[in-house]
């Protein structure tokens, strides 16, 4: 599967080249060129298969670049940890995303990431990683990045501290992370990192990418938890099946519709929101007015 930017005024890049270099020089973000199904690769997989299997198994049919060979490094890599479906009633079913090392959601895809850039450089190459964030996800970050062979994380966050990092990871200690206090916003950091990736000259000295969602080795991997519930659940549902997705970037719904692009069945999603819901409006038609603090872009 190639990818295009969202401006479709530049030429298709591979995944490994989407992954590396994550914004096109347009302005635009890259998406998947094209909807693949990949239906065969899921539909048949017992109800016991795990997760890691999951991964290996659907990652090469969308991700090029990953091998199976690779896929299973990765997923044997990423996650010694996986989600968990609880049935509530023959109605209601809970997927918990809590299970990995900091308890985020984001675990899931920050992990898969990692693992994948540190598979797709193989030792070739250095790559300094980007990323603004708040507290939870810079933990998450670090944990997931921690010891990561020719990978160096820097994290640019606003001006409240972030508690839980280990200062052993820091770079000055022999460690690969790199916290850096912004004083401003999560906004104020957001620009940072994309003023250097689209730094190009900079960018292509340091190999910098970003590990934010707007990169798709860290969405994409999120449809393999919805793929992998509906797995759980195929064989025991009583009708329609709907997810309903906290949403706050909607990055999380975004990977929900693509699994169903990429053939799961599913008759709905529901976007649970709070009251910072200037892309509601937007889908509903009014003016896209982010809030104060809100995100411009998906950088979560």
């Amino acid at each position: 599967m190639q990818f295009r930017s969202t401006n479709a005024s530049e030429p298709l890049v591979s995944f490994k080249d989407a992954v590396l270099n994550c914004l096109p020089p347009d302005g635009g973000l890259y998406v998947p060129d094209k909807v693949m199904d990949i239906r065969q690769f899921f539909l048949y997989m017992s109800e016991e298969t795990s997760f890691p299997d999951l991964v290996a198994a659907v990652a090469p049919s969308l991700l090029e670049g990953i091998n199976p060979f690779s896929a299973s490094h990765v997923a044997e890599s990423a996650f010694n940890f996986e989600p968990e479906l609880i049935r509530l009633d023959d109605d209601y079913s809970l997927l918990n995303l809590y299970n990995g090392p900091t308890g985020l959601f984001k675990d899931f895809g920050i992990a898969f990431f990692a693992a994948a850039l540190e598979e797709l450089q193989k030792d070739t190459a250095h790559s300094l990683v980007l990323a603004a964030v708040r507290g939870d996800t810079g933990v998450s970050m670090a944990h997931a990045f921690r010891g990561r062979k020719g990978i160096s994380v820097m994290l640019a966050y606003p001006s409240e501290p972030i508690r839980g990092l280990d200062p052993a990871d820091f770079v000055p200690n022999g460690g690969n992370i790199i916290p850096i206090q912004v004083q401003g916003t999560l906004d104020d950091c957001q620009r940072l990192v994309e003023g250097a990736i689209n730094d190009r000259a900079f960018a292509a000295r340091y190999n910098v990418t970003s590990a934010n969602s707007i990169n798709p080795a860290r969405l994409l991997p999120q449809t393999f938890y919805f793929l992998y519930a509906f797995n759980r659940i195929k064989n025991q549902l009583p009708g329609a099946l709907a997810f309903s997705v906290p949403c706050g970037n909607f990055g999380n719904l975004i990977a929900g519709l693509y699994a169903w692009k990429f053939g799961m069945p599913v008759n709905g999603f529901i976007a649970a929101m709070n009251s910072n819901n200037a892309l509601g409006d937007f889908i509903r038609g009014e003016p896209f007015t982010p809030a104060p603090g809100q995100n411009p872009i998906p950088f979560a």
